[in-house]
């Protein structure tokens, strides 16, 4: 190892050494927008999977059901050209359910399931966990931004014949308690052929 990698890896390490507290509290507040956010002191102590299935319990239990209603799926005109946005389907109908909880910040959080239209117009599914954290616009309209983690099968994307793959997208949202719109941007994974860059919008309908 030479003079230079020596200094560089010096460097990085005492990078890390001095950046550890910061990272750790990082990763402390990332997992506490997760369903383990939802467990108690109790059971998080009993480790991360612990955590993340009471809380996902929890969250199940105290959730409220709603639907989801899918309709739109815009491919970015950067990425594919006018043939092939409309040999697309961008009529992303579909239908799905969730359960719903705003925990003590007034942040969102959903375990959810839905059924959509692809590009291809075939079936896609997914299933998974969100979070949102949410700003006040007016008395009843919130603003809220955060991320979908889920699992996803479809029919050519990803591993194909309907595998499921995980995903974690950013999500937003605007509405009210009863009713938001959402969306979420599934950005491009290849360069040597046009996929991804599709902005997804899709509505939440509560009772």
């Amino acid at each position: 190892m030479d003079a230079r990698t020596q200094l560089a890896t010096l460097l990085v390490f005492t990078l890390m050494a001095v950046n550890a507290p910061a990272a750790a509290d990082w990763v402390e507040k990332v997992k506490q927008t997760t369903p383990f956010g939802m467990a108690d002191e109790a059971e998080q102590r009993e480790g991360l999977w612990r955590g993340l299935r009471a809380g996902s319990e929890r969250l199940y239990k105290n959730g409220r059901w709603e639907v989801l209603l899918s309709g739109y799926a815009w491919h970015m005109p950067f990425e594919y050209s006018a043939e092939e946005r409309d040999d697309y389907n961008e009529r992303a109908w579909g239908l799905g359910f969730t359960r719903r909880v705003l925990d003590e910040r007034d942040n969102e959080r959903l375990l959810f399931a839905l059924v959509t239209k692809d590009s291809h117009s075939k079936p896609q599914y997914m299933a998974g966990y969100a979070w949102l954290a949410r700003w006040r616009l007016s008395d009843s309209l919130r603003f809220g931004a955060g991320y979908a983690a889920f699992l996803m099968g479809r029919s050519a994307y990803g591993p194909g014949n309907y595998i499921p793959f995980p995903a974690v997208l950013p999500l937003i949202s605007i509405g009210t308690d009863r009713i938001s719109l959402m969306a979420t941007y599934v950005p491009g994974i290849s360069r040597d052929r046009a996929d991804g860059n599709v902005l997804f919008i899709f509505a939440r309908l509560g009772f």
